[in-house]
């Protein structure tokens, strides 16, 4: 995305009067319109796709976000490690450990509530089916 700042900047007037070239703009260019009302910054005009490329980002960014907290907690432990403990005992494990990624798989659902249809959601739909 390239933002010419000088060419995205519209007032909310031009949206109301030209919402068709708005939208084909933002779809085409797949850059924002930066809405301003009595000179101010108000609000942001864009397409769908980069709405959802946005969410599916920060998405992302808060499972980062939990799984290098887990890691500085040293809440992980490695996957050679847990699979081989489950493998020896093949009946239920005494004290269960927690798996690095099952830290993170239930720290991710909580904190991406709400993005429903995102990329991360589907990811942990996917992770959960698997369980």
């Amino acid at each position: 995305m390239n933002i010419n700042i000088r060419e995205n900047i519209k007032p909310m007037s031009y949206l109301m009067n030209n919402s068709l070239e708005a939208i084909k703009s933002v779809k085409e260019t797949k850059n924002p319109l930066i809405l301003t009302q009595d000179g101010s910054a108000c609000g942001v005009f864009m397409d769908m796709d980069s709405y959802q490329s946005m969410l599916d980002a920060i998405s992302m960014l808060k499972i980062i976000q939990v799984s290098e907290s887990a890691i500085a907690n040293n809440d992980i432990h490695a996957s050679g490690e847990v699979f081989s403990e489950l493998s020896e005992n093949k009946t239920e494990v005494d004290k269960p450990r927690l798996h690095f990624s099952d830290f993170s798989f239930a720290k991710s659902r909580e904190l991406t509530k709400g993005y429903k249809g995102s990329f991360a959601d589907s990811v942990l739909d996917e992770r959960a089916e698997q369980r």
